[in-house]
């Protein structure tokens, strides 16, 4: 009974000591197969993933709202510009040059677009440029173009570097040639009167003058030296003379007595409308 008890004592231990290293096992084995850390690390690595994503979101959001707020309040920021002042004052002139005022909006200030443009609304695609001079916090930028003229570009050099809009602050064009070009000449008396410019109404006004003995009249179709012939050589007032042939230079007169006089001119003055085109009067 004893040995009975012994034995059974004996297969009672056993058989503890059997199911604790089982347990022992389970819970060393759940550790290294990730069994039972498997979920505390997956939830670890979530919530921590999770807390990590939230933050960078939470202060990316917070820049760039940040960011956004900045640009707000130091002006609109275009994308696309040039940065480099050189760079950016040529699509400014591009832009004048082919007449795009909205294009050229972009770049410059409203005084600036208002003052070329009212200069000249389509600068021309003959403008290179030259060179650019730093003046303190701008750039001015230097544009030729051939023919004796100069534009210069005065540009913000911060605004422009940033790629912001309405960098430019001027934009004027000066004559650098060697000799300035003449303006238009004020129009003449005559070309005001509008004189006619075909030879054989030309030459008919100023023989009806003579014929009304205008000398005045008279003297603003012909020069001094064929005014004189009609009026001092030959006899004014005479109303029956009437033309029977006309050149690209001259018109031919008879009058009732059989007299006839060619009176020469000069067919670029004719058609231009304006006086003393009639330079020589001939007798026969």
């Amino acid at each position: 009974m004893v040995r009975g008890s012994a034995a059974l004592a004996a297969m009672l231990a056993l058989g503890m000591s059997g199911c604790s290293s089982d347990a022992g096992a389970s819970e060393g084995g759940g550790t290294v197969t990730v069994t039972e850390t498997s979920s505390p690390a997956e939830s670890s690595s979530s919530s921590t993933s999770s807390e990590e994503s939230e933050e960078p979101e939470s202060s990316s959001t917070s820049s760039t709202s940040e960011t956004s707020q900045e640009t707000s309040d130091e002006g609109s920021s275009v994308s696309g510009l040039p940065g480099d002042p050189g760079d950016y004052a040529d699509a400014f002139v591009r832009a004048w040059g082919i007449g795009d005022r909205p294009a050229a909006t972009r770049y410059a200030t409203p005084e600036a677009v208002s003052a070329l443009f009212a200069y000249d609304p389509r600068g021309g695609s003959t403008w290179q440029r030259a060179g650019s001079t730093t003046q303190g916090e701008r750039t001015q930028v230097r544009y030729t173009d051939g023919n004796g003229s100069t534009l210069y570009v005065l540009l913000d050099t911060a605004t422009a570097g940033a790629g912001k809009g309405g960098a430019i602050v001027a934009g004027n064009v000066e004559w650098t040639g060697d000799v300035a070009p003449e303006p238009a000449p004020e129009p003449t008396e005559e070309e005001a009167r509008g004189l006619p410019s075909t030879v054989g109404p030309y030459c008919d006004a100023l023989v009806r003058a003579w014929g009304a003995d205008n000398r005045t009249s008279a003297a603003d179709y012909a020069t001094s030296g064929a005014t004189s012939t009609l009026f001092d050589s030959l006899t004014p007032g005479q109303s029956d003379w009437a033309r029977t042939g006309s050149t690209d230079s001259s018109a031919t007169y008879e009058n009732g007595a059989g007299d006839r006089i060619t009176i020469f001119v000069d067919p670029a003055t004719v058609s231009a409308g304006v006086g003393d085109a009639a330079y020589y009067v001939a007798t026969s």
